[in-house]
């Protein structure tokens, strides 16, 4: 046989290897999701029946695994929130199990049987390495805290942590080798959603998150935040970045794992890195130098200014427009609340009163509230899939499509300094420990309030449940990684209303702060005494109570002169407003005269928020479907079908809309079937290759994280992850913790 015969045949051999192993929770380490077996088809797709089912027994109430299993060959390798474990694949039955004393919340988990076969897994302290055979801790990789799965390159593990950029350490000896820190400009970019590697290149990517919070002006520009990041896996060093959104005003993160691939252009093959976002938009890049693979893929267009203090929003954005954006991110406030009848849509209207429509990449504002998608996708944090199984490459990606409400206010200074002083006081005379706690890891930004920080007393506001769904699951979670679960707890019963209530009342004591007794005795139970109003966050809902500090220097402030508006809005929303016009008036004399003063003092400060857009139902409150799954031909850039995903269900579990939120994921075959889970009617879905579909399944939770398939023992499986959701609806019902295997009922198991 010649030697480019057994060169062949060896690439191909470690091609099919590849494509049919999952040792990565995308796959590989190219994050393509893809699964080239065809046994699965959609000739016998009917005859796709459980294998088995399995429940670790350690769901949490608020966190969900987001992390795809594994298979090494042998076995499945999965997460709970509270340990590690090793399935066997014919029967579904624990092999072993390491349990921990801390929660884990990881985003993927790795395998390598080179030298040794172990598994990887990312936590708060670093990446916990694991005997494959029997689960016996090997050991750290004291890297700080890590939520992508790590790869493992020359003897070297290669870890994208959080918040201290990417380490690369010694296999055997666990000494660090080199890293590359991605600090710039006193801000450390995370990465938490992405982390990729490709052997042809010899390069790593990742993904850098958007800032975080709505609020920009305490910034230092520029920074590496919202970046696609290529760097030389061997030394360490940058080779490029491409920087998606510049001064993210709008949380229009990047989704997923970057992929690798090939693709044909002008008759040549080009090696490119693939990234979805929350906006839509389809990113692709030439993997070597980071130029766009297409031509005029995007082009810029202006940004409104702010008229926000000290803000400065980017002059310009890019608009990506090929590939096609997988849904369209504009949302039309004329057409939108189109399904919504009279009251329903009256209701709609009396919440975005304040809304400016007039385009894309509208910055925040004091005067006006902005209405958008994408807060929580478009894509989500699994990214997407590649289907090799057509004549081209394709993405396919599933998709979110809620609508949003963006709103700014101002905030008093004084009060801030209050709070600051207040949160000194407690640290003196405390020596409990969640005082050390909240010193040591939440102070910095948290004793009075930072840039778009809440302050301590703002947090006291939310209940003790909010304040640990954020540090578990919600916007803190990454900056929380590292206090264990009983830490948390704490820290969220600690922030509670009896210093709230010191700050407020030595605030609302000071000489210069109007004693506007008519403002405590009738507003105050909503508004606040010092103002600064409340909302629920996305877990709960979306009851809001606008902050009033500043507002008779803003234009919303205008319909504050206008008693019978204000008497006929708060009697619209069922909120008592039992005064007259003349105590009205006087309560925001009052409030001009003091909000003018701390104006000219230089006194106000501003910070935002965004809320859910729901109907009097508490549905979202724009025409469905509210999410969808979409097929990209990534040849000729164009979308070839997008269809609604799952179905929204009432308390009678009647359809109320097609297509869903979701947070689960998707899974490509070489049969050309596409597999989907992930929304709140628990369903698992199977598509043919033109969007039809054609099975389904009902499992107890909705599924959290991405479908994998494997062969074992002559049978392919198809497994899936339902532990359920953090936000409404699925908060609705407690979350779960099943693995669900599938494979056909004709294929019985062929020990070797």
């Amino acid at each position: 046989m010649s030697k480019s015969i057994i060169l062949l045949t060896m690439i191909l051999s470690c091609f099919i290897l590849e494509a049919n192993e999952w040792t990565h929770s995308s796959g590989s380490y190219k994050a393509h999701r893809y699964y080239n077996g065809n046994q699965i088809n959609l000739s016998n797709i009917d005859d796709l029946e459980r294998a088995w089912k399995f429940s670790s027994r350690k769901s949490d109430e608020i966190m969900t695994v987001q992390s795809s299993p594994i298979y090494s060959g042998t076995q499945i390798i999965s997460t709970s929130p509270k340990s590690i474990f090793a399935i066997d694949p014919d029967s579904g039955s624990v092999n072993w199990e390491v349990e921990l004393e801390y929660k884990i919340n990881p985003r993927g988990i790795t395998f390598s049987s080179n030298p040794s076969r172990r598994v990887f897994v990312p936590t708060q302290k670093g990446i916990l390495e694991l005997d494959e055979e029997n689960g016996e801790i090997i050991g750290y990789f004291k890297s700080g805290q890590v939520s992508m799965a790590p790869v493992i390159h020359n003897n070297n593990i290669i870890v994208a942590t959080l918040h201290d950029g990417i380490k690369a350490f010694d296999l055997s000896s666990k000494e660090l080798i080199w890293h590359l820190s991605l600090e710039m400009n006193n801000y450390k970019a995370s990465i938490w959603s992405g982390f990729s590697f490709d052997q042809e290149t010899q390069l790593g990517y990742v993904i850098t998150g958007s800032y975080g919070g709505l609020m920009g002006w305490y910034r230092k520009e520029s920074n590496l935040e919202s970046n696609i990041i290529a760097f030389n896996a061997n030394s360490g060093k940058i080779e490029w970045k491409f920087q998606y959104i510049e001064h993210d005003l709008w949380d229009l993160d990047l989704q997923g794992n970057p992929i690798l691939l090939s693709l044909k252009k002008n008759s040549e093959k080009t090696r490119v890195v693939l990234v979805v976002s929350k906006k839509g938009d389809v990113i692709v890049l030439n993997a070597a130098n980071g130029e766009p693979f297409y031509d005029n893929s995007f082009v810029r267009i202006k940004v409104q200014s702010s008229d926000i203090p000290k803000e400065r929003a980017a002059s310009t954005q890019k608009n990506f427009l090929i590939p096609e954006p997988f849904y369209d991110f504009y949302l039309d406030a004329d057409k939108a609340f189109d399904n919504l009848d009279k009251s329903n849509r009256e209701y709609v209207d009396q919440k975005i009163r304040h809304v400016n429509q007039s385009g894309i990449f509208l910055p925040p504002s004091l005067d006006h509230d902005v209405l958008m998608y994408g807060i929580n996708g478009g894509a989500n944090l699994s990214g997407g899939a590649i289907d090799f199984s057509g004549q081209n490459p394709s993405l396919v990606v599933p998709f979110t499509k809620e609508p949003w409400i963006l709103r700014a206010f101002y905030t008093d200074k004084i009060l801030r300094l209050v709070e600051k002083m207040v949160g000194k006081y407690q640290s003196f005379k405390s020596s409990s420990n969640e005082e050390s706690i909240f010193q040591n890891n939440c102070a910095s930004c948290h004793a009075g309030g930072g840039g778009d920080a809440p302050s301590r007393i703002v947090l006291g506001k939310m209940p003790a449940k909010e304040i640990y769904t954020s540090l578990t699951s919600g916007i803190m979670s990454a900056q929380a990684q590292n206090l264990t679960d009983e830490e948390k707890k704490e820290l969220a019963r600690y922030l509670g209303k009896e210093t709230q209530q010191m700050a407020e009342n030595i605030f609302s004591s000071l000489p210069f702060v109007p004693d506007n007794q008519l403002y405590e005795e009738n507003c105050s139970s909503c508004h606040g005494i010092s103002r600064n109003g409340s909302y629920e966050m996305e877990s709960i809902g979306d009851k809001f109570y606008p902050p009033l500090v500043g507002i008779t220097l803003t234009k919303k402030g205008d319909d504050i002169n206008n008693y019978e508006k204000i008497k006929a809005i708060h009697e619209y929303f069922n909120a008592s407003y039992n005064i007259s016009q003349e105590e009205h008036q006087i309560i925001f004399d009052e409030f001009e005269t003091y909000d003018s003063r701390l104006n000219k003092l230089g006194l106000l400060s501003s910070r935002g928020f965004w809320q859910l857009l729901l109907d009097k139902e508490g549905y979202p409150a724009s025409n469905p479907p509210w999410g969808g799954l979409a097929k990209i031909d990534l040849v000729s850039g164009k979308k070839t079908w997008s269809i609604p995903l799952g179905a929204r269900l009432d308390d009678k579990k009647n359809i109320v809309a097609n297509g869903d939120k979701n947070f689960g994921g998707v899974l490509t075959t070489g049969s050309g079937l596409i597999f989907a889970t992930g929304t709140p009617d628990s369903k698992i879905y199977a598509y043919d290759g033109q969007g039809k579909q054609v099975w389904f399944d009902q499992a107890e939770s909705a599924g959290s994280a991405p479908p994998i398939s494997f062969e074992h023992n002559s049978c392919q499986f198809i497994l899936f992850t339902a532990t359920g959701g953090k936000v409404i609806p699925f908060t609705k019902k407690k979350n779960g913790d099943e693995l669900i295997a599938y494979k056909l009922k004709s294929c019985q198991s062929d020990p070797k």
